[in-house]
């Protein structure tokens, strides 16, 4: 089990113990309500790449004493071909070592269009440096046409410009 979820888990057990309720706890769920949230959800699975395709903005960067590289507000353009097309910019916060092992994070935004509906997505990234291939997980929300849907997908490829390799699923929440 997941240790955080095992000590939510056992945090709410106790706050329900450690509490004095005036009404008595049910002893089932509401069926109802948890099956329409779960039953509203659909997931379809996606593959796209993403290339680099410039520098909007070259931030600020250093290096520390021990050779580690700091950037703040590199701006970078990417095209994403696949299931899902479109293009974007992103802003990356980088440390990477001198051995070449760090990570990278920073908000991002895009057109895109996926099944023919067209919009834009916008969220947050958060990723991982090693051996020269840089491997980041992205979850946004849709904006427009795409209100309603999660985008949450990985990357994988050679740093600085790919191409990256993506994998991911696009959760559409019903009404």
């Amino acid at each position: 089990m997941n240790p955080r979820l095992c000590c939510s888990a056992l945090s709410l057990a106790s706050l329900a113990f450690a509490c004095k309720a005036e009404a008595p706890l049910s002893p089932e769920p509401r069926r109802d309500v948890m099956t329409a949230s779960v039953a509203a959800a659909v997931e379809d699975p996606f593959t796209a790449l993403i290339t680099v395709t410039g520098v909007i903005d070259p931030g600020e960067s250093w290096v520390s004493g021990g050779g580690t590289f700091h950037s703040r507000g590199l701006v970078l353009t990417y095209d994403m071909s696949g299931d899902i097309e479109g293009s974007g910019t992103l802003t990356q916060s980088v440390n990477v070592n001198a051995k070449g092992v760090g990570m990278t994070a920073g908000p991002f935004q895009q057109t895109a269009t996926w099944r023919g509906i067209a919009g834009t997505i916008s969220g947050q990234f958060a990723g991982h440096v090693a051996d020269g291939i840089e491997t980041s997980t992205f979850v946004a929300q849709g904006h427009g046409d795409l209100e309603g849907m999660t985008f949450q997908f990985r990357f994988s490829g050679p740093v600085p410009a790919g191409p990256f390799a993506v994998t991911g699923r696009v959760i559409s929440h019903g009404p």
